[in-house]
C-alpha cells in the first residue's frame, strides 16, 4: 500500500496513454504540458517502474505500462459507473427506507399503509421498527418517525398528517351486564381501563351542548399500551378511552359500542411525521410524505368508528 500511486497522477498517465502525448493529455485535463510531465515522472518514481518509452513517434507503453493501463482503465471505468448510479439516488425511487412508529399504531395501520404504498412503489424497501419510546432519528438512522403528540419536538421538521381522534368505547356484553352509561359521572359505577398518559391529569372529558364534563377516572386496571387496554375491553372487562385507529374495525364490526352519543371528545393529540429537514431530497421519503398525506386526509378508521347504527347522533 504505500506504493500506491496518487489518483490524480494515474488519470493523468491514462491520458497520456489515450491521446499519445503529453500536450494532448494536458489540453484534455487542463494543465500545462510540463504539469503532465512531472506527474507522470513522480509516478514512475513511487512505483519503481519505466512506464512510458519515448521516441520520436510518440509514447510508447512499457510492458508495465500496459499491465497498469489495462487494470487502472477497468478500474476508472467501475468507479465512474458507480458514481452515476450513485448520483440516481437523487431521483430514483428504490432502496431502503427506514421508519419508527409506536406499537400500537405501527402494528394495526402502519403495516397496512406500508402495504398499499408498496403497491405503487414495488422498488422501495420499507424498514418499520416499533418502540412506544420515542426513539431518535439520529441514533436509528431512520428517515421518519410517525408519532401522535399534542406538539412535535422543535429539533424536527414535522407534517401534521391528521388529528388523532379517541372514544369512549364497551363491548356490547360487558354494557348487558353492567348498563349502559349515560354520563361521566356514571362511571364511578363502572370498571374503567385507563392509560395514564393520555388522562388529563387523572380526567376524563367530553363536550356537550357547549360545555365541557370532566370526571376523575378510578382505574380498575392500568397499562401504558393502548393494545392492551383493546384486549380487555374486547374481553368484556370495563370502559376504556381508545383511539379511533384502534377501536374503529371493532366498532365497525358490532364487537364493540361507542358512548355517550351527542357528545363530542376534545381533540388535543394529531399524528404527526417527523424527519430531519436535511434528508427532505431523499426521494424515497418525499415519496412516502406525500403518499401518508393523500392517504391520511381523511383517515378510514375514523369512518369506521362512526356507530350510527348502534348510537344515533354520536359525535366524535
Amino acid at each position: 500500500m504505500n506504493n500506491l500511486a496518487s489518483l490524480r497522477q494515474l488519470v493523468g498517465f491514462l491520458k497520456i496513454v489515450e491521446t499519445g502525448s503529453f500536450s494532448a493529455a494536458a489540453e484534455v485535463l487542463d494543465v500545462s504540458a510540463s504539469a503532465m510531465s512531472k506527474s507522470l515522472s513522480a509516478l514512475e518514481e513511487k512505483l519503481g517502474l519505466q512506464l512510458l518509452q519515448r521516441t520520436t513517434r510518440g509514447m510508447t507503453p512499457t510492458e508495465a505500462g500496459r499491465f497498469l493501463y489495462e487494470r487502472s482503465a477497468w478500474i476508472m471505468e467501475q468507479l465512474g459507473s458507480t458514481l452515476d448510479e450513485a448520483e440516481n439516488f437523487k431521483t430514483s425511487l428504490h432502496g431502503m427506507l427506514r421508519i419508527t412508529a409506536s406499537i400500537a399504531f405501527g402494528s394495526t395501520q402502519l403495516v397496512t399503509l406500508a402495504n398499499q404504498f408498496h403497491a405503487s412503489h414495488p422498488d422501495i424497501a420499507l424498514h418499520i421498527e416499533l418502540d412506544d419510546n420515542a426513539l431518535s432519528l439520529t441514533d436509528g438512522n431512520f428517515d421518519l418517525a410517525l408519532r401522535i403528540t399534542q406538539i412535535p419536538p422543535e429539533h424536527y421538521a414535522a407534517r401534521k398528517l391528521a388529528s388523532a381522534k379517541w372514544i369512549y368505547c364497551a363491548s356490547p356484553t360487558y354494557l348487558a351486564r353492567h348498563g349502559r352509561p349515560e354520563t361521566l359521572a356514571d362511571l364511578k359505577l363502572h370498571a374503567c381501563l385507563v392509560y395514564p398518559a393520555f388522562t388529563d391529569n387523572g380526567y376524563w372529558s367530553y363536550a356537550k351542548e357547549g360545555q365541557v364534563h370532566r370526571h376523575a377516572v378510578k382505574a380498575a386496571l392500568e397499562a401504558n399500551s393502548s393494545i392492551a387496554l383493546l384486549n380487555g375491553v374486547l374481553q368484556h372487562m370495563g370502559v376504556s378511552f381508545l383511539p379511533t385507529y384502534l377501536a374503529g374495525p371493532h366498532i365497525a364490526s358490532g364487537e364493540l359500542e361507542t358512548l355517550f352519543p351527542g357528545s363530542s371528545i376534545l381533540e388535543k393529540y394529531s399524528l404527526y411525521a417527523l424527519y430531519s429537514a436535511n434528508r427532505y431530497g431523499n426521494p424515497r421519503l418525499r415519496a412516502f410524505l406525500d403518499f401518508l398525506i393523500k392517504e391520511l386526509a381523511a383517515p378510514a378508521w375514523d369512518g369506521l368508528a362512526q356507530n350510527s347504527a348502534a348510537n344515533p347522533g354520536t359525535s366524535l
